[in-house]
């Protein structure tokens, strides 16, 4: 199979195990503050989700979810193979559990209605999604020591200094003495990934 599929459940409180036979994204629609998780023969662990928040979990993944209110959620299934056609490492990704990538976010909400385009919009649009998909999991460098830009660095430092405040691009910037966009750009050609996927990364 290569193709997406897509659902849009609601679940009563409660929940249950689970086994997944592909890479998966799950997308909470309502805030889950009680939601725990246990994934393979992990302990139990207390893992509150917010609306939009979730999780992506690798091929073969398999557990228990629990929640004490009802569940709204949209799930997405993506194929090894097609992960495999943009570039990836079919079912491999490492298992992320909270904020997932904005764009991935948005991706997977509307994917259930990826269909009512045709074939030939669903058809793009599920490659582009586990295009993206491939790009957010791909390995990034492991640290930012390697950055030669001064500025770069001073918003690095700024960012491990306030992971806990709400960061916002602007303050990046500014650290940066840079404007939104180049400060943007230039992160990315620095380090691999974009400003937000550092902060994510970092907290």
């Amino acid at each position: 199979m290569r193709s997406i599929i897509a659902h849009r459940a609601s679940l009563a409180a409660g929940g249950g195990p689970f086994a997944l036979p592909h890479v998966t994204i799950g997308v909470f629609l309502v805030d889950q503050p009680t939601h725990h998780l246990s994934l393979g023969a992990t302990r139990r662990s207390h893992l509150p989700l917010h609306r939009n928040e979730g999780w992506l979990l690798p091929e073969g993944a398999d557990g228990v979810c629990e929640y004490d209110k009802p569940l709204e959620v949209v799930t997405v299934s993506v194929p090894g193979a097609l992960l495999r056609e943009a570039g990836g490492d079919g079912g491999a990704v490492a298992p992320v559990v909270g904020p997932l990538d904005p764009l991935l976010t948005q991706m997977a909400l509307t994917a259930d209605r990826f269909a009512a385009g045709g074939t030939l919009y669903a058809e793009t649009m599920a490659h582009a999604l586990a295009a993206h998909l491939v790009a957010v999991v791909r390995p990034q460098p492991a640290d930012l020591v390697g950055i030669d830009d001064r500025r770069l660095r001073r918003a690095v430092e700024y960012v491990r200094a306030h992971l806990g405040e709400d960061l916002s691009m602007e303050a990046m910037a500014a650290e940066a003495a840079m404007s939104a966009s180049h400060f943007a750009k230039s992160f990315k050609a620095a380090t691999g990934r974009s400003p937000l996927q550092f902060v994510i990364a970092e907290r």
